[in-house]
């Protein structure tokens, strides 16, 4: 089985590893790496501290970029443009500060790159920035991580179930009526919303 051979590399190097995917990965990586720590697989305590160090290091990087100026030469030839708009608006309109705002665009798939360029070019103080994006990755990485244990318990919980024939049956049939219930329950609140 695939995790059995990376196993010991990942005892080895797992946590340059979780360095790296803090740097790099993004939500999915930090799931996984979840997941795998919920079937003791790697020492939790190393996807909490070292992605976490790894997100804030690659924030510091992207609003750096945005700061250096490059990111008009990306803004001439159109690759940032449209994004540059709509986090403009979101910005001033929508939250009006950076916390606000980075904290949403944290969680919005493929915003929070774009919305660092953007505090990093609009010249954002560096320590309120990184004061802010600690803040935000930390909490981020409760959601994210959180997701990942959960669901990588949950998977360990259902295989010891399967093993286990009667309880596992006895459980998907409790969750067919569950489903029943709320079939029955939606269809009512659907009928009534069409008697008014």
């Amino acid at each position: 089985m695939l995790i059995e051979i990376l196993t010991p590399f990942l005892e080895q190097y797992g946590f340059l590893i979780t360095l790296l995917i803090g740097i790099l990965g993004g939500e999915i990586a930090v799931i996984t790496l979840s997941f795998l720590a919920a079937n003791g697989i790697l020492p939790l305590w190393w996807i909490i501290v070292f992605v976490t160090i790894g997100q804030i290091i690659s924030d510091i990087i992207v609003y750096g970029i945005g700061r250096s100026g490059n990111l008009f030469k990306l803004n001439k030839k159109g690759f940032y443009s449209k994004a540059y708009k709509k986090i403009d608006v979101m910005a001033s309109k929508i939250t009006n500060n950076f916390f606000s705002t980075f904290l949403y665009a944290k969680f919005i798939y493929g915003l929070s790159i774009p919305t660092l360029i953007y505090y990093g070019a609009k010249k954002y103080d560096f320590r309120k920035f990184l004061l802010f994006d600690i803040i935000i990755v930390l909490f981020w990485m409760a959601v994210i991580v959180s997701i990942g244990w959960f669901a990588g318990s949950g998977f360990s919980f259902a295989v010891r179930i399967m093993k286990n024939p009667p309880v596992a049956l006895f459980i998907i049939a409790l969750f067919m009526v569950f489903l029943v219930l709320v079939k029955k329950w939606i269809d009512k609140k659907f009928k009534n919303m069409q008697k008014q």
